[in-house]
Parts: C-alpha cells; sequence; structure tokens
C-alpha cells in the first residue's frame, strides 16, 4: 500500500470538515490526501460518520475506482449512497486472515 492515512483525518472535527483546517499537520495530510490516484484501498471507514472522506474521494478526479473492505453488511450498504465512483467490496475477514498466512 502505497498511502496509509489515520487519525490525523480520521478525527477532524465538525469545523474541520467544512471550514478551515485548525491544525498544520491535518492540513498538510488532506493536501496528501488529495494526491490519491488509480485505485483506493479503504480499510475501517465509518459510512456513518466519515462524510468528510467521501467529499476528498468524491472530488478527487484521480481517484478511478474504490475498494472497500467490510466488516458489517450494513456498512456495505451504507457505502453506496456515498461514494460516487466504481466501488468493489470485500470482506475484511478474509483480508485478516490472509495476512496471518504470511
Amino acid at each position: 500500500m502505497n498511502h496509509i492515512y489515520s487519525d490525523t483525518i480520521m478525527s477532524w472535527s465538525w469545523l474541520d470538515k467544512y471550514g478551515e483546517l485548525i491544525k498544520p499537520d491535518t492540513k498538510h495530510k488532506e493536501e496528501l490526501f488529495k494526491t490519491i490516484s488509480g485505485q483506493l484501498e479503504i480499510i475501517g471507514l465509518a459510512p456513518a460518520n466519515d462524510e468528510h472522506l467521501f467529499l476528498l474521494i468524491n472530488n478527487n478526479p484521480r481517484i478511478n475506482s474504490v475498494v472497500y473492505y467490510y466488516l458489517k453488511d450494513e456498512d456495505r450498504t451504507e457505502l453506496k449512497h456515498h461514494i460516487k465512483k466504481p466501488v468493489t467490496y470485500k470482506k475484511v475477514v478474509n483480508l485478516w486472515a490472509s495476512m496471518q498466512k504470511v
């Protein structure tokens, strides 16, 4: 995986999501996220409260597809309402199992 982002992007407050970002490091991570191109693979995204990430994904013309590793079927169902790119769904338990074999 070329890009892995965690708490910095995931921890935006309501103001940060829809206004100016307060922390310079968070702003840098947002700019880095905007440079992603090709296929984006997502593990651990919560479709119910990550609208700020959906905006970044949908507004990035260089992301042409998404692979979403889901745990619960309802997360898979909900994601369809948020990401406007082609999405391939995979069960995250299968990913975890494949990593244990390595």
